[in-house]
């Protein structure tokens, strides 16, 4: 019969594994909070968030001069102010926090991870929490300790914030997959892809192609355009790639390592 084992008595080798899957500052304070000797086996000052991430500027810079309330640009300008361009993408993740002893009490919080400190979010108005609300009873106690909750992610978001002069489209939604692949629908209903690190988006699809949303789900990729159609975007590292119709099996050429399979008027696709 297996006996358990204090948490203090577990070997100290286990402890830098341990920590090395823990990829969020909750998951370290937890960590840190279970008791003295796992405590002192990482620092909370160690964490360095992977977010914000550079991120390459998915819009062109205007083609004709703008004004820009008391400022007027010409193209040149444009360009250049277009290639110094910062982009962020950032992340946030919504957990529900509900106390060990009863179930019918609760908050959702959402947190975002920066590079020193960490914020807390409204989830419905997508701001931060201001002192000024915290005497209500619906706000989480500016004191708590985390052990005394059950903590429960429940999803990540992805946004992409681009600070620039230049006035630029929409980013309609954002999506990681495999923690370095980024999807974006932006504009009027463009599909870029970018790796982390990359320099450039690629456009994905054909030129008259418009897409509506995206999201990633069971380790798939998937996205929705304009007609309602589903696609599943597969990834082939390596090889070349290109936008297949499965009625005629013509392909068209992508730059990216992907292939963008139809599957809504194929349901033997859906069940792979």
């Amino acid at each position: 019969m297996n006996e358990s084992v204090e948490c203090s008595e577990l070997p100290s080798e286990l402890f830098l594994p341990i920590s090395k899957c823990l990829d969020t500052r909750i998951e370290i304070l937890r960590f840190r909070g279970v008791c003295k000797s796992w405590r002192s086996a990482i620092s909370s000052s160690d964490f360095i968030p992977r977010f914000p991430l550079n991120f390459p500027n998915p819009f062109p810079p205007p083609r004709r001069r703008r004004r820009l309330g008391w400022l007027a640009i010409s193209h040149d300008e444009a360009d250049h102010l277009h290639q110094q361009t910062i982009c962020l993408l950032h992340e946030t993740i919504l957990y529900r926090l509900t106390p060990s002893a009863s179930s019918d009490k609760g908050w959702l919080i959402k947190i975002e991870d920066c590079k020193c400190e960490m914020h807390l979010l409204d989830p419905h108005r997508e701001r931060y929490e201001s002192e000024s609300e915290s005497d209500s009873p619906n706000i989480l106690p500016n004191n708590f300790v985390l052990l005394d909750y059950d903590t429960v992610e429940l999803t990540r978001a992805h946004t992409l914030e681009i600070q620039s002069l230049i006035p630029i489209g929409r980013v309609n939604k954002v999506v990681m997959f495999n923690d370095c692949h980024v999807f974006v629908v932006y504009g009027d209903g463009k599909l870029g892809h970018a790796k982390c690190g990359d320099e450039s988006l690629t456009c994905l699809g054909e030129k008259d192609m418009e897409f509506d949303d995206v999201i990633v789900y069971e380790g798939q990729v998937y996205v929705v355009d304009r007609f309602g159609i589903a696609t599943v975007v597969r990834m082939f590292p390596g090889y070349d790639t290109g936008l297949f119709d499965l009625e005629d099996g013509t392909a068209s050429p992508l730059s990216a390592f992907l292939d963008i399979l139809r599957f809504s008027s194929h349901p033997q696709l859906a069940q792979e």
